[in-house]
């Protein structure tokens, strides 16, 4: 994936369904998957990579997620 020049606060959607299946968390335990996605969000925000995200709802159940970019992080490392 490639995005140049993100810009502070910028917003990054991703499918849902593209994340969880490039994750590995396809599986039939949707709650455990769920809460090791959101696990793993938190830890991105605590570490600065992303200010926030947020799951919207999608045309026929297919949810995406909102990331909200942190470009000061992004470029320093």
């Amino acid at each position: 994936m490639k995005w140049d020049n993100p810009q502070e606060g910028q917003y990054l959607v991703i499918s849902k369904q593209y994340l969880f299946k490039n994750l590995d968390l396809l599986g039939s335990n949707s709650s455990r998957n769920n809460q090791i996605f959101w696990r793993t969000v938190e830890e991105l925000r605590q570490e600065g990579y992303i200010l926030g995200a947020q799951e919207l709802p999608g045309k026929k159940r297919i949810a995406s997620i909102q990331f909200q970019v942190n470009s000061h992080k992004l470029y320093c490392h």
